[in-house]
């Protein structure tokens, strides 16, 4: 692998981390909607989780609406998969650190 892969596998791995972790956030919000015993609850509030990986405006979540934040969480979760299985994602889909969808 040459240097310039390396890096780039680097920068989509970084990316699908940050977009995996970004699904977990979704998924505590939709375990608490489902089962708020679990004793694995997010609080529910406007503002992103300390640890939310992105920029603060792509932070969305639906409190009353689990099922929209399960598909959220796949979605995430797919655009990872296909960053550390396809090179040619990487270009096509990574948000950049800071970036919005608006």
């Amino acid at each position: 692998m040459t240097q310039e892969g390396s890096a780039a596998q680097r920068m989509r791995y970084d990316s699908a981390g940050r977009i995996t972790h970004a699904a977990v956030n979704y998924l505590q919000v939709a375990l608490t909607s489902l089962n708020p015993d679990s004793g694995f609850a997010a609080l529910p509030t406007p503002e992103p989780p300390v640890d939310w990986p992105l920029d603060r405006v792509l932070w969305k979540p639906k409190f009353d609406d689990p099922a929209r934040m399960l598909v959220e969480a796949a979605e995430l979760l797919q655009l990872a998969y296909d960053l550390v299985v396809n090179e040619s994602s990487f270009d096509d889909k990574a948000p950049a650190r800071g970036a919005t969808n608006e």
